[in-house]
């Protein structure tokens, strides 16, 4: 009886979609993901105060709901208490084995339910019956990860660190604070072994977080690529999808040989501020021989308690040895050399970022006093 109803369903279901809208799946093939959804208590929530949402967890920022074309929810007619989703509606078409996660939450009875489904090539997909429960049961949403503003990157061997930045939403899952947020390389430690990010404001106090940290990768090699993935956990401990970037080790197209005196390769230079600070590297090529790896530039960026603050600044040079944050190269002593000003900065740690024109990065933190 029950498979008579859910084919009866979908039939009428097919029929008014195609009736109403022929080209009710814009960008993709047609998939219509649909089932029953009921409050705590089996009622059927009412249509005004019921949220749907669903997202493909790759793809976080492409969420439909249920007034999203070829999806809906139904009251007071024979698909009363149905809801369904077209996937072929996404901006990116879907494709076998990607995880829909459907949300659903009664706003006035402050119920919630989630459901995670694989899609397959049945052609469409009816999801067990979807209970809602009072509280919040659904973790926030991670998206927009990115290593140095990209989500796939092509890092050189031999780079120091990496910014990961990321965004924790739980505002369409709950609306519960933000609480903890960690990454992970590859391999999935488990729930809260990750390691932490901090939000980009210094507080845990908002459904809606922005995420930043520096990721070592000193020991990463040419060759290798690397997933990173964040996720969060909302006040009331929900734990939320995860979401990734990906980073490729590229050769180091020259060998770097350290920074040279007075900074220290350890990182433990400290400097009076105020005092022209010079910065000085060399670079090898293949054959072991001094070599101009192409135009070089500096930039700083400030950390506070190990973590980055603001966006990073072009470096000011002291006299007309250089011209805006643009190293010199000396072809007597062959190396690069860029005088640093450093009144314009502030009393504290500052990390310098040496970048080559070739997209080879080093850098080192020194401290000013």
């Amino acid at each position: 009886m029950k498979s008579r109803l859910i084919f009866l369903f979908l039939s009428v279901l097919i029929i008014l979609l195609l009736c109403s809208n022929p080209a009710f799946a814009i960008n993709g093939t047609p998939h219509i993901i649909y089932g029953k959804v009921f409050n705590a208590d089996g009622t059927t929530p009412d249509n005004n105060s019921l949220e749907t949402h669903a997202y493909i967890i790759n793809r976080p920022n492409e969420i439909l709901g249920k007034t999203s074309v070829g999806c809906g929810y139904e009251l007071g007619s024979i698909l009363d208490g149905w809801l369904w989703f077209e996937a072929g509606n996404y901006i990116t078409p879907w494709a076998f084995d990607e995880i829909i996660r459907i949300i659903a939450i009664n706003t006035l009875l402050q119920e919630t339910g989630v459901v995670d489904l694989f899609l397959d090539s049945s052609g469409n997909q009816h999801i067990p019956d979807l209970y809602l429960a009072y509280g919040d049961h659904v973790g926030p949403i991670a998206s927009n990860v990115m290593v140095d503003d990209t989500s796939h990157a092509f890092i050189p061997e031999g780079t120091e660190s990496i910014i990961l930045t990321a965004e924790l939403d739980d505002t369409i899952s709950g609306n519960s604070n933000i609480q903890v947020a960690e990454y992970f390389v590859d391999t999935d430690p488990g729930y809260g072994a990750g390691t932490a990010l901090e939000p980009i404001d210094g507080l845990f106090d908002s459904p809606y977080e922005e995420m930043t940290v520096s990721v070592d990768i000193s020991l990463w090699t040419e060759g290798s690529t690397h997933t990173i993935h964040v996720r969060g956990q909302d006040s009331v401990g929900n734990w939320g999808t995860a979401h990734s970037a990906s980073v490729e080790v590229t050769p180091a197209t020259y060998q770097f040989l350290g920074f040279l005196p007075p900074i220290e390769n350890e990182g433990n230079s400290i400097f009076n501020i105020g005092r022209t600070v010079p910065v000085k590297f060399q670079l090898k090529d293949e054959s072991g021989i001094f070599a101009f790896g192409g135009t070089a530039r500096l930039t700083l960026q400030e950390y506070v308690e190990d973590m980055p603050v603001g966006e990073p600044l072009d470096a000011t040079p002291s006299g007309d040895a250089n011209t805006g944050n643009e190293f010199r190269y000396d072809t007597v002593d062959n190396l690069y050399i860029y005088n640093l000003d450093t009144k314009p900065l502030s009393v504290g740690k500052w990390n310098l970022i040496v970048t080559i024109e070739d997209g080879d990065r080093y850098e080192i933190f020194i401290q000013l006093r």
